[in-house]
């Protein structure tokens, strides 16, 4: 039998997770800018209620919509999926963020 043993340096690796934390914020960030610039306008409290939350350790969300700042938006999921001219405002942001070379650009040789 043959083995290969990996020695993980403990400083190293947490500052990759916390690079990676601060590199999947930054990915969000840049969806939630491309939806508000894409998100119908009439008031312009949806586009206004499109954030960033860092939830937990693993989780960060892109969110539109529902109580935000003084003013309640409960139409950003209708906007999203039944707009005639400007729907797909979050999914098109998402998939236009993660074109071509995305990994590389966000998370570098890392991953």
């Amino acid at each position: 039998m043959s083995k290969v043993s990996i020695k993980i340096n403990q400083s190293a690796f947490k500052k990759m997770q916390k690079n990676f934390k601060t590199d999947t914020f930054k990915l969000a960030g840049d969806i939630a800018e491309l939806a508000h610039d894409s998100a119908p306008v009439l008031t312009g409290d949806l586009a206004g209620s499109i954030r960033v939350q860092d939830k937990s350790d693993n989780v960060i969300l892109v969110i539109a919509g529902g109580r935000h700042k003084n003013y309640s938006v409960p139409y950003a999921l209708k906007q999203e999926y039944e707009n005639k001219r400007k729907s797909r405002y979050m999914r098109n942001s998402l998939r236009n963020t993660l074109k071509g070379n995305w990994v590389q650009e966000y998370y570098g040789d890392v991953v």
